[in-house]
């Protein structure tokens, strides 16, 4: 700890002033907290408490085997959350230089608007938003001609960890972080009646939903969740990027090997708005004589 005191600022003005000693406070701490994040993977190797190398999770795993306490989980969460950016801040410049050297001219960025349902409502919308105008800022300030754009997929939503004795149900204590059960209502529903939410340990899931995660598909036809995935969208805009990516803005035919020809949606919202739009009672009653 001796090397971290002979390079620490003064004070925060001084920090932010040398440039020197900014650099080095904090490539000292990121390398510090990605030595104890090794040191936890090793923990969780060791005792075989699951796969080292997914990170999310990882003190969570300890924790549950008693390795620590509840209090040192909470406090490595936040310190692999400042890791994540102080990395950041220097990969998006090598990312940037590379996309400038290869003849890129555009960078698609992923953040937690990507597709956390979450941050369609505060603190989290706010707070991304504001991430998303330093990271567009930063790189129209440092490769100007280079555009940069945000993914965002905004009928699917994957959400980790909600599954992690892997039952195909999402455990008691996560149920606040999932689409699922805070907003069922959302959900696309197939011709069987069946709601589209997908858990990675079901049999034919695509290589993005991982083992733990939660994914839901979410009809466009609902008034409160249209509302909200449009102001997102206005937000978004006014960030000073340069562009939105939509992936995936459909309607999910078949996923998997247990959800096929479901021919979606015919829940009750949007059913009410096919009949504003059509002469059809039901689209039920369409899908079924079209494909008896």
């Amino acid at each position: 700890m001796e090397e971290p005191k002979s390079i620490v600022a003064l004070d925060f003005e001084e920090y932010q002033c040398n440039f020197e000693k900014r650099q080095a406070c904090e490539r000292l701490l990121q390398i510090s907290i990605e030595t104890a994040i090794d040191i936890c993977s090793l923990f969780v190797k060791g005792m075989c408490l699951g796969f080292p190398g997914e990170e999310d999770g990882l003190f969570d795993k300890l924790h549950r085997a008693g390795v620590i306490s509840e209090r040192m989980r909470n406090k490595l969460q936040k310190m692999e959350g400042l890791r994540n950016i102080l990395v950041y801040e220097y990969a998006r410049d090598d990312a940037g230089l590379q996309a400038v050297t290869d003849g890129a001219t555009v960078i698609l960025d992923w953040t937690k608007i990507s597709d956390d349902w979450r941050c369609l409502y505060e603190p989290c919308l706010s707070e991304d938003l504001a991430e998303v105008a330093r990271r567009a800022g930063y790189v129209h300030t440092h490769h100007p001609g280079v555009q940069y754009l945000v993914y965002v997929a905004p009928l699917e939503y994957v959400t980790p960890d909600l599954d992690q004795d892997g039952d195909g149900r999402v455990d008691p204590e996560k149920a606040g972080a999932s689409l699922a059960i805070q907003h069922p209502d959302w959900l696309q529903i197939g011709i069987s009646g069946r709601r589209a939410v997908f858990y990675g340990t079901q049999p034919g899931m695509p290589f993005w939903v991982c083992p733990s995660c939660e994914d839901a598909w979410v009809t466009p036809a609902h008034l409160e969740f249209r509302k909200l995935a449009l102001r997102q969208a206005r937000e978004l805009a006014r960030t000073g990027i340069d562009g939105i990516w939509l992936d995936v803005p459909l309607l999910r035919h078949s996923f998997g090997e247990g959800w096929r020809d479901e021919w979606p949606d015919v829940g009750p919202h949007a059913r009410e708005l096919f009949r504003e739009r059509s002469d059809v009672a039901s689209v039920r009653e369409l899908a079924l004589s079209t494909h008896p």
